[in-house]
């Protein structure tokens, strides 16, 4: 069943309050030229859809800019670029996670109504995650049958390592199913020394308890390890209504934080380039990373939140709007392009930028459109 949730959301989970539209565009030119139409709220119409196209793009850029700087002379000035840009677009995740903590926590606050909530959100997140999950088991069983064990699947499943970007997935479910169990300690108006302190407390912990006893292999699949992005969403969700003007407020701290942050994250980035990981191992660097993470989210989404509409907005809104199906479609074609180097390269590092950015955004987009169009999107995508 098509549902308003499933219309209107991108990668992360909002809501779903809006009503969806009367019908879907039937040519990606209309889908792009359109405004949302949900009359329940401006404040969704106006930035919320933008944050993800420009999340998303981010992503990709995670994705893509190392296939080119790899192939670069070390040190080179297009290398020092790309490589800069790829660290910077690594508020992405702990964007999407802020996003989601922030209109599901909004959600809660609104409505009593658990079932429906979980039943949405099984539709929309785990299911798609599921099934793509076991597309790309496939795909690699596939290419590779040596490689990829079937017995393996169920523990692929649960850490969200069927694919390498499949743990944000496994990240969003964590996020969907702590949000209901926090719900009674959540207030609307709360003052923010309680989330700063909760911060602080949640966020030591974990890395204490990481550091000192689990030793995790993959902190990062685990939703306690984005505790700094989450806990600033579920304030945000706090002051849904009044988003904007908390987001003005907080731009200059954030601002702060993600420029102080910079004098240790910025040269760990050259460092891992360079493969070397002296600086990846201690406290002084993840703090910079929470630091900045949290700090560039919250400077994107002050960015975007000023009312207007236009060409390059809409563009964005759609891609947000479609974010999910990009997110979990993307790495299949870059995969298969990727075997293909030849092609990729033939004009350049620039053009391989290019190249594989319209394969990573045309594809999928294309995919989604026809999946609507055979009306297969709700089976394929949850939605």
């Amino acid at each position: 069943m098509k549902t308003a949730e499933g219309e209107n959301r991108g990668l992360s989970v909002d809501s779903g309050s809006g009503r969806s539209p009367a019908s879907e565009p039937s040519h990606l030119h209309q889908a792009v030229n359109s405004v949302i139409s949900n009359p329940q709220s401006a404040i969704h119409e106006s930035w919320i859809d933008t944050f993800r196209g420009v999340s998303i793009l981010a992503v990709l850029a995670i994705h893509i800019l190392p296939r080119v700087f790899q192939q670069l002379a070390r040190q080179s000035p297009l290398w020092y670029v790309l490589v800069t840009l790829h660290r910077a677009c690594f508020f992405a995740v702990p964007g999407f996670l802020m996003l989601s903590a922030m209109v599901n926590a909004h959600s809660l606050l609104r409505s009593a109504n658990l079932r429906k909530y979980l039943v949405s959100r099984a539709q929309s997140v785990l299911w798609p995650y599921v099934l793509w999950s076991l597309i790309y088991v496939l795909y690699q069983k596939l290419d590779n049958p040596a490689a990829m064990a079937l017995s393996t699947v169920p523990s692929l499943l649960w850490y969200g390592k069927a694919f390498p970007h499949l743990y944000f997935m496994v990240l969003l479910i964590q996020l969907l199913l702590v949000l209901p169990l926090v719900r009674g300690v959540i207030r609307k108006n709360s003052p923010f020394i309680l989330f700063a302190v909760a911060t602080l407390l949640v966020t030591v912990a974990t890395y204490l308890a990481n550091r000192l006893w689990l030793r995790l292999p993959s902190p990062g699949s685990v939703i306690l390890w984005y505790t700094p992005a989450v806990v600033m969403g579920v304030y945000l969700g706090t002051r849904f209504e009044e988003s904007r003007k908390t987001l003005r407020n907080a731009l200059p701290w954030a601002c702060a934080a993600a420029a102080l942050s910079l004098i240790w994250y910025a040269p760990s980035a050259f460092d891992q380039a360079r493969h070397l990981h002296a600086r990846f191992d201690g406290a002084i660097y993840q703090g910079s990373e929470w630091l900045y993470t949290t700090g560039m989210a919250l400077v994107v989404m002050a960015a975007v939140t000023p009312v207007g509409e236009g060409r390059i907005k809409s563009i964005l809104g759609y891609l947000g709007r479609n974010s999910l199906q990009i997110y979990l479609a993307h790495p299949l074609f870059l995969a298969v392009l990727d075997k293909h180097p030849g092609i990729t390269f033939a004009v350049g590092a620039k053009g391989a930028i290019v190249i594989l950015f319209a394969v990573a955004i045309a594809v999928p987009v294309v995919v989604t459109e026809l999946a609507r169009k055979v009306r297969i999107s709700p089976l394929l995508f949850g939605r």
